[in-house]
């Protein structure tokens, strides 16, 4: 017998019941109940992962941009973070030009507000 004699011969309605009960539902997979109860066990597994996958990405990052970064007249700057220090440079190219930026400027930057711009401007006014 071939698979699509199950489905399309003579014995088609009985296998077609059997597989997916009298209204489509597929019965071989279990009751909608136990479908639910294995999509949310899923789900959290998933969700899980997602959490773990996060962590390690912001270990991995913090160390890489440990290592990656160069020393700058950022770096003794109190409350300025690693990635703050990498969007300023980025956005702004060089220390001269950070230096140059307005308060209002550098605030545009994510992360950096008006205490800390004020921080950075005095910090490399010096």
């Amino acid at each position: 017998m071939r698979l699509s004699d199950l489905f399309f011969g003579e014995h088609a309605g009985y296998y077609a019941e059997q597989t997916f009960g009298p209204i489509g539902y597929p019965t071989m997979l279990g009751s909608p109940a136990e479908l639910v109860e294995l999509l949310e066990s899923l789900y959290r597994r998933v969700d899980a992962l997602e959490s773990r996958v996060k962590e390690l990405e912001a270990k991995v990052d913090k160390q890489l941009l440990g290592q990656l970064t160069p020393k700058t007249p950022l770096d003794n700057i109190a409350g300025l973070r690693q990635r703050q220090k990498l969007d300023l440079l980025k956005r702004f190219g060089s220390i001269d030009q950070i230096r140059k930026a307005s308060i209002e400027e550098l605030r545009i930057v994510p992360g950096i507000g008006p205490v800390l711009a004020q921080r950075i401007k005095e910090r490399l006014s010096r």
